[in-house]
């Protein structure tokens, strides 16, 4: 459940939220899908629209709509606009929801009754006609819903409603979008309807920067493309003529912001629309604006073409037939509707441009009173300093007291009642102050104009950004316009170059050929000077790119080598890590082989020692066992024997135990005979062996003590033999000389 903020002034019964029931009809499959799930939305669920049943809800209980008794003549002429509405085949609630946010909505205008009485009914009036339309309706509810359910949340600070409208502006537009891309388009009225509200909503939300100015120009090209003839000659019940009657004053703020003159200020579209129908008091004042905003737009155009041979005579030529009639449409206007609006006394004059509407701190006027007397006196302010500039004498100066009277209007305004919706105040009132901002002749005026744009209000509305900025409703012509070093000239800074050119009478033409001749050639050598800097920064940003690429080439090349340096010492620690594991491992591996090998040797000698040990074992006991079986069998044939000889003995024991005592006597002298033997033969054995060593060792002796001689032998022989030669040589010298002595005697 949520409960519904109260609405201001009067303490109400707040309806509540409550979801709709599902209908009866409803199948198990559309539950399902959950298309039987109410989301709460106004002024009508989802579901209710998906099914196009009534919705009942989702807001249940009374609600009221507070109005004051000040209020109660525009309620009762709104509440006839709104019963207009046909009734619902069934009841359905967001017919009352519909017709209390558009009631809202109106009331927020606070238009004076006395302003339309007996005229033809206005825009907002007609509104509640698109209402009930079902789905030829759609696009036209949509976008009114935005609007209306905004204004209507934002004022009772209903975050539910000002959510909801965000989804019907969504809705909106998307429609709209269809409908353009739809060969069978919708009726003029209908994009129409739609297009203004969505500017409407766009002056509360502010979802983008100008982009209630986008929607301003889409409603323009709807009513430009059917023609003014068409505006004229409305068949759509009044409505289309309306919305252009509301939609011209919207055009103007965004040309003025623009520096623009739109089709809407020509005449074409000042005529033709009003001729079967005379405009309102709203209507002609927007003409004397658009006419205010011609004198503007011709102004700035021949003074951006402006040349040293054009003078103030020119200017006055030209655009003062513009300033005169824009000031006769604004006087014309004062004289007509200013009484209405505020009665003021008159100051002699005969053409009653002097009338000044004088505010009361008490009793100020009400926001749509406060903005056309702002609206009116900010056209006489422009057409004031226009008439001054260009020397047009009919034209009285009063830029000094409309710029007054804007700051009262809207100082009185801030200190007075608005309507329920205060959003609209700085929508309508922007305009006066910024153009006092811009145009007043008096610095301290400009200066509290621009602190009246500072207002909260302002800044926190989608015109914040034309309150802000110094650019807009043609401020450079004001500026020179308003500069008393200037006074009776003209000045234009011709594009971006920033050179100004000063017309005179004072030249003659010889001076002005050469001084053009000398503004040729400067030209020239600007255009030249700018070709040569423009080729330098060129060549220096190529050399700079240039540099910058070797830069970060160089920086990559040295990246690229630190990297590959880095991998490179990385790649030789681990080589070396791993050379250096490899060799601990074969180190270790030496160690355990050398190990492994010292301790099958030592087991190989334990081995062998144990072999030889258990073969010495072996033969031990081999030799015990011969011996035991000798020994045995010894015994066996003793025991034998002895059986026998006890056999065959056996009377004659003293014979037997002889024989045994011979045999006894005998074996032991046989067994010591053997044992002599034996050691006979070792003994022999030793000294064979020791008789060998020592043969050995004699004849090793004799071996070295012959071979000493064989060597001591022949060494004496070739001694011997080397002597006998010297010797024979010596005889044979002897011989040969005695005989050649011989033969020489």
């Amino acid at each position: 459940m949520r409960p519904l903020p109260a609405a201001q002034g009067q303490g109400q019964s707040a309806p509540t939220f409550t979801p709709c029931p599902p209908p009866p009809s409803a199948s198990s499959r559309q539950t399902n899908r959950g298309r039987n799930q109410c989301d709460l939305s106004l002024p009508q669920c989802q579901r209710c629209l998906d099914l196009r049943i009534a919705c009942p809800g989702p807001r249940v209980g009374a609600f009221f709509v507070h109005c004051s008794q000040q209020q109660q003549q525009q309620q009762q002429q709104l509440s006839a606009a709104l019963t207009r509405i046909p009734p619902p085949a069934t009841s359905c609630r967001a017919a009352a929801w519909d017709r209390l946010f558009l009631a809202h909505f109106v009331e927020s205008f606070g238009l004076p009754g006395g302003a339309v009485v007996g005229g033809p009914p206005t825009w907002l009036e007609t509104l509640p006609s698109f209402l009930g339309r079902g789905r030829d309706g759609a696009l036209a509810t949509a976008s009114i819903r935005s609007a209306s359910m905004l204004s209507y949340g934002t004022w009772a600070c209903d975050e539910v409603i000002r959510a909801d409208s965000y989804r019907w502006y969504a809705t909106a537009l998307a429609q709209l979008g269809r409908s353009i891309n739809d060969s069978r388009q919708q009726p003029l009225e209908t994009a129409l309807c739609a297009a203004v509200m969505l500017i409407h909503f766009e002056t509360w939300a502010g979802t983008a920067p100008d982009a209630w100015v986008q929607h301003v120009r889409g409603a323009a090209a709807l009513l430009r493309a059917a023609g003014p003839e068409a505006v004229g000659t409305d068949s759509g019940g009044g409505f289309v003529r309306a919305v252009f009657s509301h939609l011209r004053f919207q055009v103007f703020l965004a040309s003025m912001q623009d520096g623009t003159l739109h089709a809407f200020a020509r005449p074409p579209w000042l005529e033709a629309p009003f001729r079967e129908q005379r405009g309102t008091l709203f209507d002609e004042l927007v003409d004397a604006l658009f006419a205010v905003q011609r004198c503007l737009f011709t102004v700035q155009q021949q003074v951006e073409t402006l040349d040293l041979s054009f003078n103030i005579s020119d200017i006055s030529t030209v655009v003062g037939s513009l300033v005169e009639d824009a000031a006769g449409q604004l006087s014309a206007w004062n004289e007509k509707y200013i009484p209405l609006l505020r009665p003021a006394p008159h100051v002699g004059n005969p053409r009653g441009d002097e009338l000044i509407v004088k505010l009361s701190s008490k009793t100020g006027p009400g926001l749509p009173e406060a903005a056309l007397l702002s609206l009116f006196h900010a056209g006489r302010v422009i057409v004031s300093q226009l008439a001054s500039a260009t020397g047009v004498t009919d034209v009285p100066d009063t830029a000094a007291e409309d710029s007054r009277v804007i700051l009262e209007a809207a100082s009185s305004d801030a200190q007075g009642h608005s309507p329920p919706s205060s959003k609209l105040r700085p929508f309508m009132l922007l305009p006066g102050l910024k153009i006092a901002s811009v145009w007043s002749p008096l610095p301290e005026m400009r200066a509290e104009a621009r602190a009246l744009l500072l207002d909260e209000q302002i800044l926190a509305s989608p015109m914040a950004d034309i309150a802000l900025t110094s650019e807009g409703y043609f401020s450079r012509l004001a500026t020179l316009i308003k500069n008393p070093d200037e006074k009776g000239k003209v000045k234009s800074s011709l594009g971006s170059s920033g050179q100004e050119l000063q017309p005179t009478n004072a030249l003659e033409e010889q001076d002005r050929s050469l001084l053009r001749t000398v503004i040729t050639i400067i030209t020239i050598i600007t255009i030249i000077t700018i070709i040569t800097i423009i080729t330098i920064i060129t060549i220096i940003t190529i050399i700079t790119i240039i540099t910058i690429i070797t830069i970060i080439t160089i920086i990559t090349i040295i990246t690229i080598i630190t990297i590959i340096t880095i991998i490179t010492i990385i790649t030789i620690i681990t080589i070396i890590t791993i050379i250096t594991i490899i060799t601990i491992i074969t180190i270790i591996t030496i160690i355990t082989i050398i190990t492994i090998i010292t301790i099958i040797t030592i087991i190989t000698i334990i081995t062998i020692i144990t072999i030889i040990t258990i073969i010495t074992i072996i033969t031990i006991i081999t030799i015990i066992t011969i011996i035991t079986i000798i020994t045995i069998i010894t015994i066996i044939t003793i025991i034998t024997i002895i059986t026998i000889i006890t056999i065959i003995t056996i009377i004659t024991i003293i014979t037997i135990i002889t024989i045994i005592t011979i045999i006894t006597i005998i074996t032991i002298i046989t067994i010591i005979t053997i044992i002599t033997i034996i050691t006979i033969i070792t003994i022999i054995t030793i000294i064979t062996i020791i008789t060998i060593i020592t043969i050995i060792t004699i004849i090793t002796i004799i071996a070295l003590i012959s071979m000493g001689s064989i060597i001591s032998t022949i060494s004496t022989i070739s001694i011997m033999s080397i002597v006998s030669i010297i010797a024979i040589t010596i005889i044979a010298g002897i011989a040969l000389a005695s005989t050649a002595a011989l033969r020489a005697q």
